[in-house]
């Protein structure tokens, strides 16, 4: 649940820079998305700092 959150989120933000005039809207989802992917692949695998972070 809290990686849907945070891919939501991520995508949220991706929206508001794109507003505001930074990147495109397409290469910004996709960068939040990819960068989301990582972070909770590391997660998994069990890396210390991520799980105790997210």
């Amino acid at each position: 649940m809290a990686f849907t959150i945070a891919s939501q989120g991520a995508q949220y933000i991706a929206v508001i820079l794109f507003n505001r005039g930074l990147g495109n809207l397409n290469w910004n989802i996709i960068f939040a998305l990819a960068a989301n992917i990582l972070v909770t692949a590391a997660a998994t695998t069990g890396i210390p700092v991520v799980k105790d972070f997210w």
